[in-house]
């Protein structure tokens, strides 16, 4: 039998496979010492002071000469489990020693494993908060300082490396001794998962994305609440999840027992989910006693699906992937004592809660979208209370959780101010919702790996690791050879390999892309585009839209001297920094990356929508009502090699940052089981600005634009609501829609005031990420204003007040500096006395650039004695 703990916040359970044959990990022999540090490092100056021992992990193998001495250190702050957990599970560490000929530290974190303080008397039993009197981060981060002087720092240089909320400590190492810590890298450290950070319903949506069965497990749970309700199902619900019965009587818990312990039941299976999901490696590891397959959030949706009998047979054999992947298990305790507080992701009970009660509060709920678990509305366990979380600390523990304390402490919520580090975060990884996406300096910078899960990254190398995270270890190793071997240091052999090859949607060292063998480390980052305040638009022309492949035809650039000093929005289908630069360089223009408000162009599953509603250029939607404006567009995705139908890297990232649950989708009518995207032009799903679509695509915009040297932003259909309140007026009677993932159908009306609620703080986000000198403008901004933008793009009003009041409107409350443009429309040639308005509102407006749309297939531009000169 068996107890199901939640999962640990950094897996720190999970044990490595056996250290291939030769690897760094079985080279370095590490030796278990101990250092006495103070139990409370606070305490005064009376002496002597109480002390203890505390156990850290010690490999010299790679240092010159085996000697220690001036031997530079790579340094895991240990977190909530024994230290040899953390040691067997950051293979990556052992390797960056044996490349930089140094040594690798592994201390024991208080209150854990050997390095138990006096005056406690078992770690694992709840006895009041004098058991873990002296457990705090600031007593944690005393001791590894006094290890660390212990050991050389700062004569001697320290690195500081963990994962999660090892993580944290390496960050907060950094910040409060960067004396002692010259650079820290923090894998999948949840930093922003306090109260007023991320989203709570972060983990839990993060988690629905990593399962393709995410529905048919719903409505399992579904099934099981309805179940619960009902004491005659008490029977069924035992075998179902064959839950242990009383110890020696062999009786079944019944009804009385199901009614008290069924939010117990439900508050387990979720923490199985999510640690299939922390563990989405694509190898198998171990997890406490269970051995989990490789990808097993796949695992879990096949168990379910073969399966045979009802949903909660279906939901027990896909949750026991996480603890009984083997069948050895003959039955699940609940302990009888049991609270749904102890089993919420990654709680541990004993020392590792006592911390979750005080200082690392992670607040965790279910959205009104989530297409995987009960939602808050509908178990009110799953809504985040702060109060029953606190009422729960307060009986284990008698404290009061303080979720601001890190932000006090450590600056939690202003890293921008800190320096020399590195966070990185795995896109499958439920924890990277809490954790820093975006570059918030140069030298406080974000890596997101695709394809990779809870610290995966710290991993050791092994052959199934996908191709993102090798890339992205050379990238971290890159850095660590700036921090760890000085600024002096000349990247060479394969981290500057990788890291030139770096796709641009990983923000670490990769802020240029001719990374060449004979360039400093130093260098990395350092070409940043200048501060748009400082420049200015001396030109007086803006383009649309420049796609990658333009940049090869025989007239570039002589065919775009016009453009020159102007404005350049691009497109990010199969475009580099490398690419921006060279627009940059040729014209010396500001380069905006598109992004449409109103299509998502990714791949839907190699689907858009039916058959018989493909939208192309030969057949238009059969849904659009007969005489209605066209519903269908299409771009030649031949001239520009597919730019709205990619199969690149911006398209697998978009892919992977959207969530496809919200695209705009047709509720099918009874019988049929899968929803039907509503697309546009090129295969692009239609979606509504919601909270849960801001929460995922403005860091993934904010982190792209930065990483690829983009000034700013365009947003293409930004101001309209694609006459969303009309939008069912076009369909069969009866045809209804889900504009925001929950299932449930919603009039155009809705969808209308959805948009328009969830627009401007979309906006407000990315500004608030990409920081004041960005230029971010939209389209379609007749009538409209937005104080996150710069200013607006209209097609030419045949109304020239119309136009002229908008422009001045936004500029009344624009974020400066004032930048607006106004597209030519004519084919062929500007259409009559578009020129003459054109120049007669620049001359009013310095700030309005004449604009070119070049989906025209033609550059539409005015003749020289028109244009106006832009001071």
């Amino acid at each position: 039998m068996m107890v199901l703990q939640s999962a640990l916040l950094v897996i720190a359970a999970t044990q490595s496979a056996a250290a291939a044959s030769g690897s760094a990990q079985e080279q370095c022999e590490l030796v278990e010492r101990r250092i006495s540090v103070p139990v409370d490092h606070f305490s005064g100056f009376s002496d002597p002071r109480l002390t203890f021992p505390l156990r850290y992990l010690d490999c010299t193998t790679f240092c010159k000469g085996g000697q220690a001495t001036g031997c530079p250190i790579i340094f895991y702050p240990g977190n909530e489990a024994p230290i040899t957990a953390f040691a067997n599970a950051s293979g990556r560490l052992f390797e960056l020693a044996e490349r930089f000929s140094a040594r690798v530290v592994f201390a024991e974190e208080r209150y854990y494993g050997n390095s138990i303080p006096p005056l406690t008397c078992d770690q694992n039993t709840p006895n009041g908060a004098s058991l873990y009197e002296y457990l705090s981060t600031e007593q944690v981060l005393a001791d590894y300082a006094a290890l660390l002087r212990s050991l050389g720092a700062p004569d001697t240089p320290v690195v500081a490396i963990g994962g999660s909320y090892g993580g944290m400590l390496a960050v907060y190492l950094r910040v409060k001794y960067p004396w002692l810590v010259v650079g820290a890298l923090g894998s999948s450290a949840p930093i922003n998962g306090g109260p007023g950070g991320t989203p709570p319903s972060s983990f839990y949506d993060i988690t629905a994305a990593d399962y393709s069965c995410a529905s048919a497990i719903r409505a399992a749970f579904l099934e099981l609440a309805t179940a619960l309700e009902e004491p005659a199902q008490a029977p069924a619900i035992h075998d179902a999840f064959r839950l242990c019965g009383d110890q020696g009587g062999g009786r079944k818990k019944g009804a009385r027992d199901l009614a008290v312990q069924g939010d117990v039941l439900i508050a387990v299976l979720q923490s199985a989910f999510g640690t299939l999901a922390e563990l989405d490696y694509p190898y198998p590891v171990t997890f406490i006693s269970s051995e989990l397959p490789g990808h097993p959030a796949d695992a879990a949706c096949v168990a379910f699906n073969e399966t045979a009998g009802s949903g909660l047979v279906k939901l027990a054999a896909a949750a026991g992937i996480a603890y009984n992947s083997t069948g050895a298990l003959q039955c699940l305790e609940i302990p009888a004592d049991a609270v749904f507080e102890q089993y919420l992701p990654g709680l541990i009970e004993g020392a590792w809660t006592y911390q979750r009660c005080t200082e690392v509060v992670l607040p965790c709920e279910v959205s009104e979208s989530n297409p995987m678990f009960l939602r808050c509305s509908e178990f009110a366990r799953n809504c985040w209370n702060t109060t029953a979380f606190a009422a729960f600390c307060e009986s284990r523990y008698n404290v009061t959780p303080q979720a601001t304390e890190a932000a006090t402490r450590y600056g939690a919520d202003h890293l921008a101010s800190a320096s020399n580090i590195l966070l990185s975060n795995g896109i499958l990884d439920p924890w990277h919702g809490g954790g820093v996406l975006t570059n918030l300096s140069r030298s406080v910078t974000a890596l997101t790996i695709p394809k990779s899960a809870h610290h995966l990254d710290l991993r050791a190398t092994h052959p199934k690791d996908p191709a993102e995270v090798t890339q992205a270890r050379e990238a971290e190793a890159a850095v660590v050879a700036q921090w760890l071997l000085g600024p002096s240091v000349t990247a060479t052999g394969e981290a500057t390999k990788a890291a030139s090859r770096l796709p641009g949607s990983w923000s670490a060292v990769q802020q240029q892309q001719d990374f060449s063998g004979q360039r400093s480390v130093e260098a990395v980052g350092a070409e940043l585009p200048p501060r748009l305040k400082e420049r200015a638009f001396s030109g007086h022309r803006a383009f649309y839209t420049l796609f990658s492949p333009m940049l090869e035809s025989p007239d570039w650039p002589s065919a775009y001297e016009e453009y020159r000093n102007g404005l350049v929005v691009m497109n990010p289908f199969n475009t580099t920094a490398q690419t921006i630069r060279r627009v940059k360089a040729a014209l010396n223009v500001s380069v905006l990356m598109y992004f449409d408000s109103r299509d998502i162009q990714i791949k839907l599953w190699g689907k858009c929508v039916a058959e018989n509603k493909i939208c192309d250029a030969a057949a238009p939607w059969t849904h659009c009502a007969s005489g209605a404006m066209p519903c269908c567009y299409s771009y030649n995705c031949d001239a520009y090699t597919a730019p709205t139908c990619p199969d690149d890297d911006y398209a697998a990232a978009l892919y992977n940052a959207f969530p496809q649950r919200l695209v705009l989708r047709e509720i099918p009518s009874v019988g049929v089981n899968e929803t039907i995207p509503i697309c546009l032009y090129g295969k692009g799903p239609l979606f509504v600005h919601s909270q849960s679509s801001v929460n995922a695509l403005a860091p993934f915009i904010s982190e792209w634009v930065f990483t690829h040297r983009y000034d700013g932003v365009y947003f293409d259909e930004y101001f309209t609501t694609f006459e969303l309140s009309q939008f069912t007026k076009r369909f069969p009677p009866g045809a209804q829609f889900d504009a925001d993932g929950d299932m449930q159908p919603e009039t155009g009306e809705e969808m209308a005031a959805q948009y328009a609620k969830y627009q401007k703080a979309f906006s407000a986000e990315i500004r608030k990420q990409l920081g004041p000198d960005a230029i971010m403008i939209a389209n379609s901004g007749v009538g409209q204003t937005d104080p996150s933008l710069n200013g607006l793009t209209i097609e030419m009003c045949a109304n020239e007040t119309e136009c002229l009041a908008s422009f001045k409107a936004q500029a009344a409350v624009a974020h400066p500096p004032f930048v607006s443009v106004m597209w030519l429309k004519g084919e062929g040639g500007p259409i009559p006395n578009e020129c003459a308005i054109a120049a007669k509102m620049r001359a009013e407006l310095p700030f309005l650039l004449e604009g070119t749309d070049f989906y025209d297939g033609t550059h539409v531009t005015c003749p020289s004695k028109l244009d106006v000169t832009v001071s």
